[in-house]
């Protein structure tokens, strides 16, 4: 979804929400490398299911609050450079570019001047530390995946860009990427600790806002990142 604020019938500034696991990835602003990939995708779930038996889950979980399963975008990224013809080689050299719906979505507005992401989308793609909200070396070198090809992370509220002024007829600023699930949880309100959204979609998703702290649970439970603003701490 992309929300684009006007003020007197000119638009202002736009946000774009996504919902996360889509995958895409590109080369030029005419060329993809192949098809989207979307969350429903199992193609990689022998893979994921050999990283548990050599018992790699428990770190993933521990540095990205996420249980190891193709739903998120790393598995598909590795899938994409193992499966596409020399695309390891030319990742490793920043081509192919790689991001999920929203960093597209700034790359296309752009022009492909911006490969850039915000931090809840980022932090879906299972290869994010949500301590430090960086990518992780571990994670992608688990799973081979050059750093080099990954968005430039950022806060919810930036500057990720201006869009061409073709698309809009002059150039419109994005300030503002979040997730779906925290866009949702922005929207209502749910700012200071203890707080809980509970929106309907494809499912129940009950989001409890847990301040500055990462919770754990014994039940399978996912710790994520809430929100980030510029100059206060990542809330979770």
């Amino acid at each position: 979804m992309l929300l684009i604020r006007r003020v007197r019938h000119r638009q202002r500034s736009e946000s774009p929400t996504s919902t996360r696991p889509l995958l895409c990835g590109r080369e030029t602003q005419a060329r993809s490398i192949g098809n989207a990939i979307v969350w429903q995708d199992r193609r990689i779930a022998k893979e994921c299911a050999s990283f548990k038996e050599d018992g790699l889950e428990p770190t993933v979980t521990k540095l990205t609050g996420l249980l190891l399963d193709p739903y998120f975008s790393a598995s598909k990224i590795a899938w994409i450079l193992k499966n596409t013809s020399s695309a390891s080689e030319r990742a490793a050299r920043g081509k192919p570019l790689f991001g999920i719906a929203d960093n597209y979505l700034i790359w296309r507005l752009t022009n492909g001047k911006c490969h850039v992401t915000d931090l809840t989308n980022a932090c879906r793609t299972m290869l994010v530390n949500i301590g430090s909200g960086q990518w992780n070396e571990d994670l992608l070198d688990m799973f081979d995946i050059p750093r080099v090809m990954l968005p430039e992370i950022t806060d919810c509220a930036a500057e990720f860009g201006t869009t061409a002024p073709s698309i809009f007829g002059s150039a419109v600023p994005i300030l503002g990427v979040a997730g779906d699930q925290q866009a949702a949880a922005i929207g209502q309100a749910c700012f200071q600790s203890g707080r809980l959204k509970s929106t309907y979609g494809t499912g129940c998703f009950a989001l409890l806002n847990t301040g500055r702290s990462v919770a754990t649970h014994k039940i399978d439970c996912s710790p994520r990142l809430h929100t980030a603003f510029p100059g206060r701490p990542l809330t979770y």
